[in-house]
């Protein structure tokens, strides 16, 4: 019995202890819930005075058109606090003549451009560049700012641009990014495809067949002529674009020969590749970029051009022709086939250049044995009076340019046709330094003593001149007029060596029997050259072969006249030693001695006083 009470009083007073903790508890929670909503009450008051704080500096450092507001995560209430309480004009613009719009659209700020827009913000200003808020809001893959702007804003989605840039127009930008979400919100929102005809052209050129074919799926007009007579047949062709082509034949399209005002030519030229031909620069082209341009020409030609007569083939547009054009671009099989169809292969652009000379310089073997395997006339003149030897000599493409030379040789390419400069093909690889090339053209006949450089002057005078051993020996060796005077000077190349004091060049003259005593039209020779010059070591290389030594110039003088005259007693020994006549007086009647003395030259006056006197 006493056991039962105590075992009850035990559980009152555990159940008095539990009621007791809770109550504790709540009472604990109650307190911390309370100095939350005092701690939250307090951040929030020092955040709201913070962010007031930062709204007035804002205000009073920026001005509501900065870019910098924008970009702030309360970039909206910035914006409201100048429209609300300081009376800002939303369409107030900055230097670029960009409006708070336009840099709201721009940081992606919704909520900035719903309150700019709400408050009468003009969506057509454009900046200094053409851009308004639209094209901007597209740019950036906005759908959200776009259908506000458009829907809310009432922005033009044709644009208000009046500039030249097309693509500063929605839809055409939308295109030009290939971005069908925002050309399929602007169709949504009343854009009329048949109120901008040239688009599909404009889109044909500047985006992708998805987007080509989804405008003529919303009503694009495929049959629509510009100006210049183009269609968007055409267009497809211009660009070689041979699955639009296609599809557009598909759609019914008219194949036609139109667009002769057009730019690019005439369809026959378009598919030639005329968008992409070097004519003007006749730079050479990239034989591996330019792989897929040339398949889609061939397979468009090939589709079009049993609709053509050959009088189309061979019809000029600004100096141009299809075979032009295809090969300057190196489409060796749009070639093949305009030949196979009546092209004339030997048919020439505005600067007198054929077919042939653009294979030549693009270096392109295959196409250039096509054309010769068709009667390309190999020795053609261009303007300049180049040939297509010409071109493949000059030719950047150094892989193939010895190639393309022998297969040019082989085929008959005359090595003498000299240009407008007067200069051949020896010439140009002499010019170039290449003594390989050199030597292939002298093997093959080249005329070493027609051949003169730009200023006149021989080719043995060009080594001399230039003091290239290797050239002249080569020259030499093969046959070169070594005794040729110079037209303007009369020099031959031993007075020219001699009077330069160009010792190797001369040993090699005389190694091959120079003719010694031939004058220049002053009637000097090469011994008074060197003397005049001081040439000491010339003097005695002459000697040693036993030149006229008392030849007299137009003015009486002899090589001794002149080295005394020069100063040079040396010479003068050598001279006099040869055995040159002291006692011969020039026009003035002056002997060697004479002149001597006039010059107080004392040391070569008692050389020739003691030459004098052992007479």
């Amino acid at each position: 019995m006493d056991n039962n009470n105590n075992n009850n009083n035990n559980n009152n007073q555990y159940d008095e202890n539990k009621k007791y903790l809770f109550k504790v508890i709540i009472i604990a929670l109650a307190i911390i819930f309370i100095l939350l909503i005092g701690a939250g009450i307090l951040v929030g008051t020092f955040l709201f005075i913070t962010q007031r704080s930062n709204l007035n500096k804002m205000t009073q450092n920026y001005e509501i058109y900065d870019e910098a507001i924008y970009n702030k995560k309360y970039g909206d209430r910035v914006v409201k606090e100048f429209v609300n309480n300081y009376g800002a004009d939303v369409n107030e613009t900055d230097m670029e003549n960009k409006t708070p719009l336009y840099h709201a659209v721009e940081a992606n700020n919704i909520k900035a451009v719903k309150f700019l827009i709400e408050n009468k913000a003009d969506t057509e200003i454009s900046s200094d560049e053409g851009i308004t808020p639209l094209i901007l809001a597209i740019k950036n893959n906005n759908k959200k700012i776009a259908e506000l702007l458009i829907k809310e804003g009432n922005a033009n989605v044709y644009g208000s641009y009046t500039g030249d840039d097309i693509k500063n127009y929605p839809m055409y930008y939308a295109i030009s990014q290939t971005n069908k979400n925002m050309i399929k919100l602007l169709l949504d929102n009343s854009f009329d495809l048949k109120r901008e005809p040239t688009i599909l052209s404009y889109a044909i050129e500047n985006s992708d067949r998805s987007i080509v074919k989804y405008l003529v799926d919303n009503g694009a007009d495929i049959n629509y002529k510009n100006a210049d007579g183009s269609t968007v047949l055409y267009n497809s062709v211009v660009s070689l674009n041979y699955d639009l082509f296609k599809y557009f034949l598909d759609k019914g399209s008219k194949l036609e020969n139109t667009a002769f005002n057009n730019k690019y030519g005439n369809i026959i030229m378009a598919a030639a590749g005329s968008k992409f031909n070097n004519s003007s620069s006749k730079q050479p082209v990239d034989l591996v970029l330019l792989q897929n341009g040339s398949q889609n020409s061939a397979k468009i030609m090939n589709d079009i051009i049993t609709n053509f007569d050959k009088n189309d083939i061979n019809s000029y547009i600004d100096g141009m022709n299809a075979l032009i054009i295809a090969s300057g671009n190196s489409y060796i099989d749009t070639v093949r086939i305009l030949l196979e169809n009546g092209a004339d292969v030997n048919s020439y652009d505005n600067d007198g250049w054929t077919s042939l000379m653009y294979a030549a310089n693009n270096g392109d073997i295959e196409l250039a044995k096509l054309l010769i395997s068709n009667n390309a006339n190999v020795n053609i003149q261009s303007y300049d009076y180049s040939t297509a030897l010409m071109c493949a000599i000059k030719s950047p493409i150094v892989k193939t340019r010895m190639p393309m030379i022998e297969l040019l040789i082989a085929n008959k390419a005359d090595i003498n046709i000299t240009d407008a400069n007067g200069l051949g093909a020896l010439n140009i690889a002499i010019m170039n330094n290449d003594m390989e090339l050199t030597k292939f053209f002298i093997t093959n006949k080249a005329d070493l003593n027609k051949t003169t450089m730009e200023d006149g002057s021989s080719l043995i005078e060009y080594a001399i001149n230039t003091d290239n051993i290797d050239l002249l020996q080569l020259l030499v060796e093969n046959g070169a007029d070594i005794n040729r005077a110079n037209d303007v000077s009369s020099l031959t190349p031993l007075m020219r060596a001699s009077r330069t004091g160009l010792e190797n060049i001369v040993r090699i003259l005389l190694s091959r029997n120079v003719e010694l005593n031939t004058t220049d039209k002053y009637g000097s020779t090469a011994l008074h050259m060197a003397a005049e010059n001081s040439q000491l070591n010339i003097v005695k290389l002459l000697l040693n072969k036993k030149p006229e030594l008392n030849i007299q110039n137009q003015y009486g003088d002899t090589p001794l006249h002149n080295a005394v005259r020069a100063g040079n007693i040396d010479i003068v020994s050598e001279l006099v030693i040869a055995g040159a006549d002291i006692n011969i007086k020039n026009n003035n009647g002056k002997l060697p001695i004479d002149i001597a003395r006039d010059n107080n030259s004392l040391a070569i006056y008692e050389v020739l006083k003691q030459a004098e006197d052992n007479q």
